[in-house]
């Protein structure tokens, strides 16, 4: 079984999730699960922490989708930040790389973050 660590806390205000490991069929539920916590409270804005993500599949870009556009309706935005090489190349060729922001740092998404 494929092992996912999610640690979910306020940075400045603003909900981070930082997720370490894998982000597949078998981790993308908790992931949705983390961030769909934070949106049920009426949070706005959300920044992924993919830092330490090793590896991403399509049911990890599915979620993040989803928690993108659940966000969207309510006049948000998630945006991401630390891509490695290895998950910045399946963002681009996904073509996330344009639909969500995404910066080298949580303070640099913290930056861009109208409120």
């Amino acid at each position: 079984m494929d092992v996912i660590d999610l640690i979910s806390e306020k940075v400045d205000g603003v909900p981070v999730v930082r997720v370490s490991g894998r982000i597949d069929m078998e981790t993308a539920k908790l992931l949705e699960e983390a961030c769909k916590s934070w949106i049920g409270q009426g949070e706005r804005f959300l920044i992924l922490d993919l830092t330490n993500v090793r590896y991403i599949s399509s049911w990890g870009l599915r979620c993040i989708l989803g928690v993108g556009k659940a966000l969207g309706q309510n006049r948000g935005q998630l945006l991401t930040c630390g891509l490695n090489a290895t998950v910045k190349e399946v963002f681009q060729i996904s073509g996330f790389d344009s639909a969500f922001p995404t910066f080298p740092t949580i303070e640099g998404a913290l930056g861009a973050i109208q409120r």
